[in-house]
């Protein structure tokens, strides 16, 4: 270890020398003055420096609200109930629902606009507006969601449990169905959201929920907003009865054919014949028909397939 300091030392030592001979030699060549030489050593900052990190104050955008603010989980919305907590000064901590404008009313500065935000960005807003009225210095203030009406979905249908459920920003089609119980065995694969805008106009958007299976499809994203509907209608059925082994009501799949139902209901018995089946059949009119059809047909929703015995 001395050794190297001793070198260390040596080197910084032939360093200085060399400046300084550099300095003799260049006023030797200039002997009657000139232009004074400046030696200006700079010190580069090393590689590994982390850069300098400059935080926005939090009352940076309009109403108090972080301009970067990350999209809450929670909004508060008309109807909620929030519970105010102004710390140091219980007099001004109270429980307020937030009204039709959208906005609760506080001490002192009476109504406060905070539908649309977060109980965090709510904060924000509600110290702001205390400490621009100078009503407060520095205050801190908590929101909480008590009650919250204003974002729920309905989910009506073939489920365990029809009800209202809330719903956060990052809720999925697929967290809501198991707030809800979860599907029934005689639900479709196609459901629907019901929502309805401001002004009134319905909108009825399906969702497949078969494409998760499928690599080829997209599963669509939903966003749900308080207000909306999840329908689960219940999916069409076929009946099968006669020689089958167990007869009954059956779902019917996408593209299910004859041979596919037979297959679900036990197979045909002994004493039935695959080429005595018949079928009756809903006519657009409202009305029945009867079809023959081949084991490799395509079956359609209500269909009654009867498979009759065997004449030998």
């Amino acid at each position: 270890m001395l050794t190297s300091r001793i070198r260390a030392a040596g080197r910084g030592s032939l360093f200085a020398l060399s400046i300084l001979l550099s300095a003799f030699t260049a006023s030797a060549a200039n002997p009657h003055g000139g232009p004074e030489l400046h030696f200006d050593f700079k010190m580069a900052a090393p590689p590994s420096a982390a850069p300098a990190i400059s935080a926005a104050a939090p009352g940076a955008s309009g109403g108090g609200v972080p301009a970067n603010a990350i999209t809450p989980l929670v909004t508060l919305g008309v109807g909620d109930t929030v519970s105010v907590l102004i710390f140091g000064k219980p007099d001004l901590s109270v429980n307020a629902v937030v009204g039709d404008d959208g906005s609760i009313v506080l001490p002192l500065i009476d109504a406060v606009p905070v539908a649309g935000l977060s109980p965090s960005n709510a904060a924000l807003r509600i110290a702001k507006t205390y400490s621009d009225g100078e009503y407060l210095v520095n205050p801190q203030v908590s929101v909480t969601l008590e009650k919250g009406t204003s974002q729920q979905v309905s989910v009506l249908g073939e489920v365990g449990g029809p009800g209202r459920y809330a719903v956060e920003s990052r809720t999925t089609v697929f967290d809501l169905l198991a707030q809800a119980g979860g599907k029934g065995e005689d639900s479709a694969d196609i459901i629907y959201l019901v929502r309805t805008s401001p002004n009134g106009e319905t909108t009825r958007t399906a969702i497949d929920l078969g494409s998760l299976s499928d690599p080829r499809k997209d599963f669509p994203t939903i966003k749900f907003q308080g207000g909306d509907t999840l329908f689960v209608p219940r999916a069409d059925q076929v009946f099968i009865y006669g020689e089958v082994n167990t007869p009954g009501q059956y779902k019917l799949q996408p593209g299910m054919t004859l041979i596919q139902a037979l297959t679900i209901a036990g197979g045909v018995t002994r004493r039935g014949s695959t080429s005595r089946i018949e079928i009756k059949r809903r006519k657009p009119d409202g009305g029945q028909k009867t079809v023959y059809p081949k084991l490799s047909d395509p079956l359609q929703a209500d269909d009654v397939i009867r498979v009759k015995e065997s004449i030998f």
